[in-house]
């Protein structure tokens, strides 16, 4: 296995139209679809990212930063601040599927169709 191996899988299983050039350009023959190599190239780069990111916390916090998040996620808010009700609800959004929205101005078409075509 090496790496344009795994390149060229997973080019022919996402960009199938981009496979002819780079088989050409790195001088191997066409994936076999029947028989992928595996771990694929998506699996490798996401252990090497977890394991760079596993590397790059300080080791005090997966004890004491854990405690900390814990004692904050548990702390009572004071008795000044209160949460406000729903204002508005939306369909199929929730706290699990919500991660920004935002209201902005999309611009119209405006012309008749009628004419067309």
């Amino acid at each position: 296995m090496s790496l344009p191996e795994l390149v060229a899988q997973y080019i022919a299983a996402y960009f199938p139209s981009a496979l002819d050039s780079f088989v050409h350009a790195a001088c191997i023959p066409r994936p076999d679809a029947t028989n992928p190599i595996t771990p694929g190239l998506q699996d490798l780069l996401g252990d090497r990212h977890l394991e760079q990111a596993t590397n790059r916390l300080n080791p005090s916090f997966t004890t004491a930063g854990i405690n900390e998040i814990k004692a904050m996620v548990n702390r009572s808010l004071p008795q000044q601040i209160r949460l406000g009700s729903v204002r508005r609800t939306i369909r199929n959004i929730t706290a699990v599927n919500l991660l920004c929205v935002d209201v902005k101005d999309l611009p119209s078409r405006r012309f008749d169709t009628t004419t067309a075509q």
